[in-house]
C-alpha cells in the first residue's frame, strides 16, 4: 500500500513577551504612590484618594534599556508538509513500512536587534556605534520580532511491528531526521548572534536537532494458567536508543564593538577521538580570533553534539481475577540497567571545565525525582 498526503498550513505566530507592545511607551507608564504616618511628612492621604494617573504622551522619547518592536513588514507565518509511505503486510500479523517526510517552514519569527552595534575592528565601545544611540543614549537592546525564519526538516521512518496475537507483540521503530533553522528560540531575549552577518552564519542544525533515534516496545502474555488466580502474568519492555543534541561552541570573550558574545574559530570536526566526560571535544580544533574587538570566529551554530541516550525500562504485571473483583499488580523499573544518562559537557571555549561533563540528566518523570539512575516501583490497582 501506498500512501501519501501534502499541505500548506498558516500560523499566527506572535506569542509571550512578542506580542506585548501595549507594554512599551507611551502606552505603559509607572507612577509610583507612598504613604507615610502622620507627621513624616508626605503629601498622599488615604483620606483623599489616589490622585489622577499622568496623561499618555504620544512624544514622550522611550526610556530604559530594552524595548520590544515589531517589523513593519512582519507577515503570518506558513509551513508546507508532506509525507509519502509504503506499507507493506507479511502473513497475517506483520507490517513494514518505509516513509519519508518533510516541512518547510517560512516567515517563521525571528528576534533580531535593530539596535545592535556593527562590528568594528579597532572600536571596544559598544555603545557609541548602536544606531539609536543619540536617539536614546540609554537604549541598549530593541528585541524586534520579524519574519524572516526559515526551518527544513526530513525524516527517513522505518517502523516494523508485531500485531498481538498469540500473547505477544512487538513494535520496532527508527527515524533518521534532520531540521535546520536560523534559531530556534524565538521570543524573549534576542538569541542571534550576530544581526548584521549573511543568514547563512545563523543556519544550521535546530537545537532539538536528533540524527538517529530508535526504539522498540515488547508485549508478552505467560499462555498457561490466564484464568486462575495464580496465572495473569505479562511482561513489558522498552528500549530507546537516540543521538545527542546539536550544541554550538562559544567563547569566553565577546566581541567588544558590538557588546555581544562571540564563538572561535573552528578547524577540525570538535569531538574527542575517544570522548570521555572529561574530554568531550577536542580542544585543538577551535581557537580565539586574534582580535577582540570586531571580529567574529568562524565555528558555525550547533556543529557539535552531546552524549546520546541508551534507556531500557520493564514492567512484570499480574492480573488476577476473583468473583467481581479485578486487580492488577505493577512491578514498574526505569532505566533498568542503571546505565548513565548524561548532561552535556561545558561549550564555552576560554573556561576551565570546557567539555567536561558535570552532571546528570535530570529525571524525565517529575522536577524532584533527581536524575536518571534506576527507579523501581510497585502499584496495586483493585476494581470491583
Amino acid at each position: 500500500m501506498i500512501r501519501g498526503g501534502y499541505g500548506i498550513f498558516w500560523n499566527f505566530t506572535p506569542g509571550g513577551t512578542s506580542s506585548s507592545k501595549a507594554q512599551n511607551p507611551p502606552f505603559l507608564q509607572s507612577t509610583a504612590l507612598t504613604t507615610l504616618p502622620t507627621g513624616y511628612g508626605t503629601n498622599l492621604l488615604l483620606k483623599d484618594g489616589l490622585p489622577a494617573p499622568p496623561g499618555v504622551d504620544p512624544t514622550r522619547p522611550a526610556s530604559g534599556t530594552t524595548r520590544s518592536i515589531f517589523d513593519i513588514n512582519f507577515r503570518d507565518a506558513f509551513a508546507r508538509q508532506w509525507n509519502l509511505n509504503v506499507q507493506r503486510g507479511f502473513g497475517r500479523n506483520y507490517l513494514l513500512e518505509v516513509a519519508y517526510v518533510g516541512s518547510q517552514g517560512r516567515q517563521m519569527l525571528l528576534k533580531g536587534d535593530p539596535n545592535e552595534a556593527p562590528a568594528v575592528i579597532g572600536v571596544s565601545d559598544s555603545n557609541i556605534n548602536r544606531p539609536y544611540y543619540k536617539v536614546s543614549p540609554a537604549l541598549r537592546s530593541v528585541g524586534q520580532v520579524q519574519s524572516t525564519g526559515i526551518l527544513n526538516y526530513h525524516a527517513l521512518q522505518l517502523k516494523f511491528q508485531r500485531r498481538f496475537a498469540n500473547n505477544f507483540s512487538f513494535l520496532n521503530a527508527y527515524t533518521w531526521g534532520s531540521s535546520k533553522d536560523y534559531n530556534s528560540d524565538n521570543d524573549g531575549t534576542v538569541t542571534i548572534l550576530n544581526v548584521h552577518a549573511d543568514p547563512s552564519y545563523w543556519y544550521g542544525p535546530s537545537d532539538y536537532d536528533i540524527r538517529h533515534t530508535f526504539s522498540s516496545s515488547v508485549i508478552y502474555e505467560f499462555p498457561w494458567a490466564q484464568q486462575r488466580w495464580y496465572g495473569g502474568w505479562q511482561v513489558t519492555g522498552l528500549l530507546l536508543l537516540r543521538g545527542g543534541l546539536p550544541l554550538t561552541i562559544t567563547q569566553t570573550q565577546g566581541v567588544q564593538s558590538t557588546g555581544t558574545g562571540n564563538r572561535p574559530n573552528q578547524t577540525c570536526g570538535g569531538l574527542a577521538a575517544n570522548p570521555t566526560i572529561d574530554m568531550w571535544f577536542d580542544a585543538s580544533c577551535f581557537n580565539s580570533p586574534a582580535d577582540i574587538t570586531g571580529t567574529y570566529g568562524n565555528a558555525g551554530r550547533n556543529t557539535v553534539r552531546g552524549p546520546g541516550s541508551f534507556n531500557i525500562d520493564m514492567s512484570l504485571i499480574k492480573n488476577t481475577k476473583i468473583g467481581n473483583v479485578q486487580t492488577e499488580v505493577r512491578l514498574e523499573a526505569f532505566n533498568v540497567l542503571n546505565h548513565p544518562q548524561f548532561a552535556n559537557p561545558n561549550t564555552t571555549f576560554g573556561n576551565a571545565a570546557f567539555g567536561q561533563i558535570t552532571s546528570m540528566l535530570s529525571s524525565p518523570s517529575c522536577s524532584l525525582c533527581g536524575t536518571t539512575e534506576r527507579q523501581v516501583q510497585l502499584g496495586v490497582k483493585v476494581r470491583f
